[in-house]
């Protein structure tokens, strides 16, 4: 078994291959933070069978980089967001936001076909503006929050259509219906520094869906014909990620 350990600003991250089952975890609470901070407890940590109640795992996270040519990245929520827009009376858009995300990327950059990305939106953190309609979106006749908390995507393939432009194939998954999406996205840019030495990069991709296919069918027919809210939702996802350093544990 190889061990890596890797420490951002505010996660630690294991990263363990057991022959070539390479996956990672984010500690997301003090109990994770103590026992990574002594290293005579790591091999204990690692075979109590990754206990949830030890370790959390919110993302299954792509497999940690092995080459010069591959990284591991953080999604960063400060500087991310998922934004939709979907017609109203058949004339307007009306735009919002999911405001929690997370997520993480697993980046090729010799064979781009090879990277990997996930991401959550907490659906809670829905905003468009307006208190009642967002109240109403959490609701059953849409999101249905209390019953599906989070929506999901995961990629499946990754091609290459032109510079700096990629088609991001993935499920998608809202209300536990999975579909596979297209997004079309720009990117990912070149890494930069932030004055704390972070090293980032960012992309962004955008898809077209049908909110029906997902079980969001509420409706309201107006009287001049036609309906309340429309079927296609376009949705784009701005994301900014951290590189993340992977140095081996001795």
């Amino acid at each position: 078994m190889v061990v890596k350990l890797a420490q951002n600003r505010q996660l630690p991250y294991i990263f363990y291959c057991d022959n070539n089952n390479c996956k990672n975890f984010l500690c997301q609470n003090e109990t994770c933070r103590n026992n990574l901070r002594s290293n005579n407890r790591l091999n204990q940590l690692l075979t109590n069978t990754m206990s949830t109640t030890t370790l959390e795992q919110p993302i299954s996270a792509p497999v940690a980089a092995n080459t010069s040519d591959e990284s591991v990245w953080t999604l960063d929520a400060a500087h991310s967001a998922a934004h939709f827009s979907v017609k109203h009376m058949m004339i307007a858009n009306v735009r919002g936001s999911f405001d929690k995300i997370e997520g993480s990327l697993h980046l090729n950059t010799k064979d781009i076909t090879k990277s990997h990305l996930e991401a959550v939106l907490e659906v809670a953190s829905v905003n468009t503006g307006i208190a009642d309609r967002d109240g109403h979106l959490k609701g059953p006749d849409f999101f249905d929050v209390e019953n599906f908390p989070k929506i999901s995507f995961k990629s499946t393939a990754i091609k290459s259509v032109g510079k700096d432009e990629l088609e991001l194939h993935g499920d998608l998954t809202i209300r536990d219906v999975t579909k596979n999406v297209i997004l079309q996205v720009e990117g990912p840019s070149a890494e930069m520094k932030d004055p704390w030495g972070n090293t980032k990069i960012a992309l962004s991709g955008t898809t077209k869906l049908n909110r029906k296919d997902f079980g969001l069918v509420y409706n309201a027919i107006l009287e001049t014909g036609g309906v309340m809210v429309g079927e296609t939702v376009t949705l784009t996802i701005d994301a900014e990620f951290s590189k993340v350093a992977v140095p081996a544990l001795n």
